[in-house]
């Protein structure tokens, strides 16, 4: 997958995102993953929080944290230790639960 059909499935997510606020982020997820498995996808920076995508992936994903909490400890605002950390969790437990859970990788 190139990263414009990543760009492409981010938009579709956010989209959706937004016009079903009822449907919980894990369901917007699988609506728009579906059929989309089995590839690697190159989403580049569009796959690290803070970036809205990832967002919804976190939102998804990791019930420790909260959205709110990912976009302050990631933002570009963040202590930069801290922002290191998260995104060192990010790449070893968040986004692992996203290659796995839609075959990816």
């Amino acid at each position: 997958m190139s990263i414009a059909e990543a760009r492409q499935l981010a938009t579709e997510t956010l989209a959706l995102r937004r016009t079903h606020e009822h449907a919980s982020a894990l369901d917007v997820l699988d609506l728009v993953m579906k059929d989309r498995c089995q590839q690697l996808p190159d989403f580049g920076d569009l796959a690290l929080p803070p970036a809205p995508f990832a967002l919804v992936v976190a939102e998804a994903l990791d019930p420790g944290m909260s959205v709110d909490e990912w976009a302050l400890m990631t933002g570009f605002r963040a202590d930069p230790t801290l922002r290191t950390a998260m995104l060192d969790i990010w790449a070893t437990e968040v986004w692992p639960k996203f290659m796995r859970r839609y075959g990816l990788g």
